[in-house]
Formats: structure tokens, C-alpha cells, sequence
């Protein structure tokens, strides 16, 4: 019986969540804290958790900031998005933190 390859998607989704866990981790801090920086339920929060896919890019910010995730760690592993995206991506990323920086 031959091996299964794993999809880039599900290596992608599976380092999100590995970066994710590892920085909660190292900053001891539970799902219910990160959910409430998200503002969703914690229950949310754990159902994307099995899917890292359906964090949006304002969430994965806000949790890079949150967890005080290095920018040199990139969460969205291999991606390389057209580049009509890139600045889309950009602003939403501008746009979580200055909403981050409101809840302060």
C-alpha cells in the first residue's frame, strides 16, 4: 500500500495551527483569552482551530500581535498571493491593528 501525500493545504493549515499553539504556549495564555482579543466565542475559536483556514487575515494579525508572534514567522506559509491581493492583505492587516490599538 503506497503513502498518502499530504496537500499543501493541509501543510499550510497545519503550520498555522502549529505557530499558533506553540506562541500560546510560550505566552501561557488559554483559547478563552484568545478568543476574547478575536472577539468570538471560545468555542469559535476552537472549531477554526481544527481548520486554521477560517481565520480570517484581520484575525491572524490581531493574534500575531496578541502573542507577540515575530514578524519574521510567517503565517501564511508559502502563500504568495497575485499581486492584486498583496495590498488588500496589507490594509487588512493596517486595519486590525488600528482596530487593536482602539481596544486598548
Amino acid at each position: 500500500m503506497g503513502r498518502t501525500a499530504v496537500s499543501d493545504t493541509k501543510k499550510k493549515t497545519s503550520a498555522v495551527k502549529g505557530v499558533i499553539v506553540q506562541y500560546m504556549n510560550l505566552r501561557n495564555v488559554t483559547p478563552e483569552y484568545v478568543a476574547n482579543i478575536l472577539g468570538i466565542s471560545e468555542r469559535t475559536f476552537l472549531k477554526k482551530m481544527d481548520n486554521p483556514g477560517k481565520f480570517t487575515v484581520e484575525q491572524l494579525a490581531i493574534m500575531s500581535n496578541a502573542l507577540q508572534i515575530p514578524q519574521k514567522v510567517n503565517f501564511f506559509v508559502g502563500a504568495s498571493p497575485p499581486e492584486e491581493n498583496a495590498d488588500r492583505i496589507a490594509m487588512a492587516i493596517v486595519m486590525a491593528l488600528q482596530k487593536m490599538e482602539g481596544r486598548r
